[in-house]
């Protein structure tokens, strides 16, 4: 927890700085491999805490929307909840914001944020038929 903590305050202070995001989606992703029934929540409490981070960029003047690393961390973090009701919901969040990020904000890496749309599509597809065949 401090070591999210520490991530979190060093975003707040540089939302354009990826480091402290990719420091906290590292330390997540460990913690699922770990304990996968505790991820889910901790997943949706630092997407809470990230999301709030959309006021210091428009007190700063600032498109949140078109801050490179902050949605990348917001979609790493919707895709890392697992809920069966929410899921496919956050899943389909995260693939706006990165259908945003390649027509839009960052155009520049098209190709990644299609590849990144492909590959949550590709797990919202699997989830819809693992819930068929159950």
């Amino acid at each position: 927890r401090r070591e999210a903590e520490f991530a979190l305050a060093g975003a707040r202070l540089d939302p354009y700085n990826e480091s402290p995001f990719r420091f906290l989606i590292g330390l997540l992703r460990e913690q699922q491999k770990v304990a996968n029934n505790m991820a889910t929540s901790l997943y949706k409490e630092y997407y809470s805490s990230v999301e709030a981070m959309r006021l210091i960029l428009q007190d700063a003047q600032r498109d949140p929307e078109a801050c490179v690393n902050w949605t990348s961390a917001r979609i790493d973090l919707l895709e890392g909840i697992h809920d069966d009701d929410e899921e496919e919901s956050s899943l389909t969040k995260a693939s706006a914001l990165a259908t945003g990020m390649a027509e839009q904000y960052d155009t520049i890496r098209q190709k990644y944020w299609k590849l990144r749309v492909r590959q949550l599509e590709e797990k919202k597809s699997s989830l819809n038929k693992n819930r068929t065949a159950a």
